[in-house]
Order: structure tokens, then C-alpha cells, then sequence
């Protein structure tokens, strides 16, 4: 990889890392607060969910206010807002889920020759802040980009593809049924349902941290890009290529996970791809929703294999 294109990479992750975190100190979710009461443990988190579910219950919404967790329906209307509202936005509609629902997307481009940066979220179904943090930010770019240089000069460097919500299917049960439910919705017998789409990609598929067990959280399914989701996902990134950063966001921690996530064993360019740029940002940020400083760490968060995290192609 030539160092300017390391360099390009570096400073798209470093951008939208940041457009991350802006967006964490800026989300206020109506009837969930961020800050998480008593320690980061996972009871701590469990006691908000609890709280959460309540207060879900109790407070309605009028029109798309995305300050708080959009049910599924809102989620449909706040992409045709967009469509409808923003000239420099087109939403796409890259496939169906395994239930039937539409798979969308949101892309920002002004020159289609543009390199692609792919943010996707909501893969699994119950870290319900990675699609919040995707929304606020697809809505941030679309308000403002008229308005703001520096987000202007993004928009005329790249094209921007935002996929806020791979798993809607899980995401709407994890809303009614379970609240921890991490998988799609597959049927696969008669007393176990759903895959780990993170676990259905067909990098080293099916092999460490993986399960063949149709019961457990992290069943990688029958075969690689089995499901519907991932397969047209893996279709839709293909389309957009010549593709040159690949950010997947998920929850809850403050980590940034580089490649390799099926090795402990870094890439060539490792170095480049953690320029001070971003991590300078990310250190000197306080998480609202843990209330704590914690330190970047890169490298696999577990050994996994059949994982969406992928190095940029050579």
C-alpha cells in the first residue's frame, strides 16, 4: 500500500472516529440516558435497561426526532426523510432481511469517481447506540454540509456510505421481545433461531470464537454469507468500490478494533493505520456514557473468525 493511500485511510477512520465521538457528546436519548449509572459493570448497564424499557413504554414521539431510539418504523421514515429533504443524499435499498425487510442505506457523494468510505452498524441487534450514533450522524452530514467547510471538503474527497441498521429484523425483536437478543431472526430448528451475522463472513468462516450450535449467541450459521443480510451486504460493498476505508461500529466499548480480527498478528502497515491523528482525538475525550476516561486499544478484542472487520485490498 503506497504511503499516501495509508495516509488517506488514516485520516478517514481518524474522521469518522471523531464524527463519533462528537456525536456521543451530542445524542441526548429521550427516556435513556448515556450516563450509566454506578460502576462500568454489566448490571450497571443492565439496571438502565430496565429503566429503559419503562420509560419506552411511557413516552411517545411526533414525527422523526432522532434524539432518541427509533423503532423500526421511525427508522423507515427517517431515510425517506432524508431521500426527500436532502439533495446531496440518496438512500438505497441494497437487499431484503431474512424477515423481509428492506436493507437500507444512505450515500453522500458528489463525484461518483470519488474513493468509498463504508460505515456500517447495527449488525448486531441489541447495541442499539451504534445505529443511534449512524443515524445522528447521516443527519449531522445531511443538514449541514451546505453550511460547514470542512464537512463540504469531505463530501468533495469522498463518497459516503452509511449503512445505519444491518440487522433489522434482530433489532426489532431486541425492541419488544428480548433485549439482548444479538442475532438475526433465521429459523433454524425448531427450538433455536437466529445467526451472528459478524460470525457469517468467509474470512477463516467457522473456526475460533465461533459456534456450530444453532443455539448460542455467536452461531456462524451454515456456510459463509448464508443469511440474507450479509450476502447483500458483501454485494453492496462490492458495488461500491474503489473502496478505501471500511469503519464498523458497534457497542459497548471504547475501543477502536484494527485489523486483524482473526489474528493476533498485526498488518505490514500497522503503524500507518494508527497515526497519532486519531488516537490524539479518542484520548482526549470524556465517554458520556460511561462517565470514565478509558485508554485506546487496538488489535482483536477476541480471536474471531467470519468477522466483518477486513483489511483494505493491495
Amino acid at each position: 500500500m503506497s504511503a499516501l493511500l495509508s495516509f488517506v485511510i488514516t485520516m478517514a477512520v481518524a474522521v469518522v472516529v471523531f464524527l463519533v465521538v462528537v456525536v456521543i457528546d451530542m445524542v441526548g436519548v429521550t427516556g435513556t440516558p448515556l450516563k450509566v449509572p454506578g460502576s462500568n459493570t454489566t448490571q450497571g448497564y443492565s439496571t438502565l435497561i430496565s429503566k429503559e424499557e419503562v420509560l419506552r413504554a411511557e413516552t411517545g414521539h411526533n414525527g422523526i426526532d432522532i434524539d432518541h431510539y427509533l423503532a423500526l418504523q421511525e427508522y423507515s421514515g427517517f431515510m425517506k426523510e432524508i431521500n426527500s429533504s436532502y439533495p446531496n443524499a440518496e438512500v438505497m435499498i441494497y437487499g431484503k432481511s431474512y424477515e423481509g425487510r428492506d436493507l437500507m442505506a444512505v450515500k453522500f457523494y458528489r463525484n461518483s469517481c470519488n474513493p468509498t468510505i463504508f460505515v456500517e452498524a447495527g449488525i448486531h441487534a441489541r447495541e442499539w447506540i451504534a445505529s443511534a450514533v449512524t443515524f445522528k450522524i447521516i443527519n449531522t452530514i445531511a443538514r449541514n454540509s451546505s453550511q460547514d467547510e470542512e464537512m463540504s471538503k469531505l463530501l468533495d474527497l469522498y463518497n459516503w456510505v452509511f449503512v445505519p441498521l444491518v440487522n433489522p429484523d434482530g433489532y426489532d425483536f431486541s425492541r419488544h421481545e428480548n433485549r439482548y437478543w444479538r442475532k438475526n431472526k433465521r429459523v433454524v430448528t425448531k427450538n433455536c433461531t437466529g445467526v451472528d451475522l459478524n460470525r457469517n463472513f468467509d474470512i477463516n468462516w467457522g473456526t475460533v470464537d465461533a459456534s456450530d450450535d444453532p443455539c448460542s449467541d455467536i452461531y456462524c450459521g451454515k456456510a459463509p454469507f448464508s443469511e440474507p443480510e450479509t450476502q447483500s451486504l458483501k454485494t453492496f460493498i462490492q458495488a461500491s468500490w474503489p473502496l478505501i476505508g471500511y469503519i464498523s461500529l458497534h457497542a459497548y466499548a471504547q475501543l477502536i478494533i484494527c485489523p486483524y480480527s482473526y489474528t493476533k498478528a498485526t498488518p505490514e502497515d500497522f503503524e500507518e493505520l494508527m497515526k497519532p491523528v486519531g488516537v490524539q482525538r479518542i484520548g482526549s475525550r470524556k465517554y458520556l456514557a460511561l462517565n470514565t476516561r478509558m485508554p485506546l486499544k487496538c488489535g482483536p478484542l477476541t480471536m474471531t473468525r467470519g468477522a466483518s472487520a477486513f483489511q483494505p485490498v493491495r
